[in-house]
């Protein structure tokens, strides 16, 4: 987890977001969700292959997909 966690803090310029997906009753996580600010699919490709965890195989699979900002609200997760 350190690892993983280490490589997370220094990517934090471009990391927006990250953290495990859950179950309805948050006992038990399901997968993850990080979002990324960057300018192409290339570096997206690059900061999942470059993660601990996927050179580990704790992903059984990842999904890159292209998101465009509609709304932003970073106050609403202060207290999340």
């Amino acid at each position: 987890m350190q690892p993983h966690r280490s490589y997370l803090d220094d990517r934090r310029l471009i990391l927006v977001l990250a953290g495990a997906t859950l179950t309805d009753d948050g006992k038990e996580a399901t997968g993850s969700l990080f979002i990324i600010n960057v300018g192409n699919r290339a570096e997206a490709e690059a900061f999942s292959a470059d993660d601990p965890f996927t050179q580990a195989g704790v992903f059984a699979r990842i999904t890159i997909t292209r998101m465009r900002k509609s709304q932003w609200n970073p106050q609403a997760a202060e207290n999340a």
